[in-house]
């Protein structure tokens, strides 16, 4: 199967190879429960609604103050990979667990409970997509300026969102980043 992505990689429309190969291969990985290889398919696949049901329930092994890394992690590879309706579908798949979760929990203001229960990587997801289809980039700027203490969580999110700036808004990207940042992807 990996042979085949490849070929398609290199000979298909598609610059990481065709998403429905990733997608099958992602569904294999997770049927196996092995999530992070699962994960790294469906980015490049055709299923974000599968990736974040996958991904919500990988969120399960880890601890709960990690979940809203996953996330994010997942909703800046598929910008990266330049797919914002999947980065899309996968956002709102997760929230409507991390919601669905939340409820219930004693708290007499279910709002205040359900912005408690998201955490401010999440927000900053939320802000971030809303950004991106206004194309906006001193908006952007000041996302990232603000939530800097919360990406800075995971040294990654600093390449997805160079990355990101280059796609979107055009922004050079730091010599030898693009190289390295695909080179995650394969």
């Amino acid at each position: 199967m990996k042979e085949a992505i490849k070929w398609t990689a290199e000979h298909g429309p598609c610059p990481h190879g065709d998403p429905r190969l990733h997608t099958d291969l992602a569904r294999f990985h997770d049927r196996r429960r092995e999530y992070a290889e699962a994960h790294r398919h469906y980015v490049r696949g055709s299923r974000p609604g599968d990736h974040a049901r996958c991904v919500m329930e990988w969120v399960r092994q880890g601890y709960p103050s990690e979940r809203d890394l996953f996330v994010t992690r997942g909703v800046l590879e598929y910008l990266c990979v330049e797919t914002m309706k999947n980065a899309n579908i996968f956002f709102e798949n997760c929230v409507k667990v991390i919601d669905n979760e939340g409820k219930g929990k004693d708290d007499a203001d279910g709002e205040a409970q359900e912005e408690a229960t998201r955490g401010p990587l999440i927000n900053f997801c939320e802000f971030l997509l809303k950004t991106l289809e206004r194309d906006a980039l001193p908006l952007f700027d000041m996302l990232c300026s603000k939530y800097k203490p919360s990406l800075s969580r995971d040294p990654s999110f600093n390449k997805y969102l160079s990355r990101i700036a280059h796609v979107y808004f055009g922004r050079p990207a730091p010599k030898g980043m693009l190289e390295e940042l695909m080179s995650m992807f394969t």
